[in-house]
């Protein structure tokens, strides 16, 4: 799977549970996919924002996708 897909997938995930992971009912453990959503989600939130004078080329795009995903 492509890193912009399982960013993508994460998010999702992520935005499924949103509620029970705000109240604190979310259980860690009971889905590795929300659990690494989670675990992610700052560093996807940080790839995702861009100031109104930053840019970027494709490759440091990319370099910021993977480095999202550690």
């Amino acid at each position: 799977m492509s890193g912009a897909m399982r960013v993508k997938q994460l998010y999702s995930k992520y935005q499924q549970n949103q509620d029970l992971i705000a109240i604190g009912a979310y259980v860690k453990g009971s889905d590795p996919d929300t659990d690494q959503a989670i675990k992610l989600m700052p560093n996807i939130k940080s790839f995702l924002q861009q100031g109104l004078k930053e840019s970027f080329t494709i490759d440091q795009s990319l370099e910021e996708l993977v480095a999202a995903m550690t």
